[in-house]
């Protein structure tokens, strides 16, 4: 069997969605025939991020963590060095490596690829979950002379992680397509592996409900990616007396006090950071999904889940959203694009309320978590290829 090393800064316990793609494809990964052993770091570089316990896989995992150092800014000098950590793990393992994964965010650390594959001659695979440098989300509270030397060193690191990395994976094909017409020179290099669900993960799973009422989940971020589409959300609300609103995440507060604001909290609930097994159990005891996106190549994690349970959910996308073309013909998916106006997410809500739950099996089959991590596995084997 081949061994990775696997490059992830955020992995579990880190309470947010970062961890999870790369943990499934962990699970996975050996039974096509990859090794992997995990190099992150000490949970306590997350701060409160964190949720109790590990998913049951992770126990069976090969983790190397770097140790917590209790000095002041302890996390910035981790992330900074994380990539240097990365070379230095995969030159301790060079003679039984045959591959290194990295894996964004945070996106710094494709840089590694310098010394990993144009130094050491170590097969290397970056995966953009997101976009870094192309992102509008990650320079909208700069401006002027600043947002362009964060975009320009933001591109300069990314270029050079691209140029010596031996292959690079993306997310979503509306990712890969942004970054192919960006970087036009590299697009041989470039794949696509959608994300999706782990079939496992939602064997005996017994259902939460924290209301009678017909009940609308979402989980992660919302009032980041749009101010807009969450007031308008909690607004339309009020037209919908019989619909109960769930929150989880870490903006449970903001959430709260937004609801209070529009005279929406008696439909509301907010809970904080929650164990990945009892947010599946509040999907599973919900009625419908709500996904919420910023960018046109975003598909995110939480669509799959409500999938995965036959949630019939709403998408509140940009135009040319990639969730239009990924879930195109799947009735169980509405894909919404602007205006998100009250009245425009008042009439999703209405189509959502008329929609019928359940999964056909081709679509179980195709955003199955085990065939993602073959694809995976495809990809490192082309790359490891003498």
């Amino acid at each position: 069997m081949k061994r990775v090393l696997v490059a992830a800064y955020y992995f579990p316990p880190y309470a947010d969605v970062s961890g999870t793609r790369v943990t499934k494809f962990c699970k996975y990964l050996p039974a096509h025939g990859w090794q992997p052993t995990v190099f992150t770091v000490d949970p306590r570089y997350y701060g409160s991020k964190v949720v109790e316990g590990l998913p049951p896989e992770v126990a069976t995992m090969t983790v190397r963590r770097i140790p917590y150092l209790p000095v002041p800014a302890a996390i910035l000098l981790v992330k900074l060095l994380f990539p240097l950590l990365i070379c230095t793990a995969a030159w301790q393992e060079r003679r039984h490596l045959a591959a290194v994964y990295l894996v964004g965010s945070p996106f710094h650390p494709f840089v590694s690829t310098v010394v990993l594959t144009g130094l050491l001659g170590i097969p290397s695979l970056l995966d953009f979950r997101d976009s870094w440098s192309i992102n509008p989300m990650f320079s909208r509270f700069r401006h002027g002379w600043q947002r362009y030397l964060v975009r320009r060193s933001r591109g300069l690191i990314e270029r050079l992680g691209i140029r010596h990395a031996s292959a690079v994976a993306f997310a979503a094909p509306g990712l890969q397509a942004e970054y192919a017409a960006e970087l036009p020179h590299y697009r041989d290099k470039f794949h696509t592996i959608d994300n999706g669900f782990d079939p496992a993960d939602f064997t005996a799973l017994t259902p939460e409900r924290l209301s009678p009422k017909p009940t609308l989940i979402i989980t992660g971020k919302l009032h980041f990616y749009s101010a807009r589409v969450t007031v308008g959300l909690l607004k339309a609300l009020g037209s919908f007396p019989e619909l109960h609103f769930l929150y989880v995440g870490g903006e449970a507060a903001l959430i709260r006090e937004l609801a209070r604001r529009v005279g929406a909290a008696q439909q509301v609930t907010t809970l904080a950071f929650q164990p990945m097994e009892r947010v599946l159990r509040l999907i599973q005891g919900a009625d419908y999904g709500l996904a919420v996106s910023a960018a046109r190549y975003q598909v995110g994690t939480k669509i799959f889940e409500y999938l995965a349970l036959g949630k019939p959910a709403l998408c509140l996308v940009p135009h040319g959203s990639a969730m239009t073309t990924t879930f195109a013909g799947i009735p169980t998916v509405l894909v919404r694009p602007p205006p998100h106006t009250p009245a425009s997410i008042r009439e999703g809500l209405r189509q959502l309320l008329a929609c019928r739950p359940g999964i056909e099996p081709e679509v179980a089959a195709r955003f199955s978590r085990r065939n993602t991590s073959a694809s995976l596995a495809g990809l490192l084997d082309r790359i490891t290829c003498p």
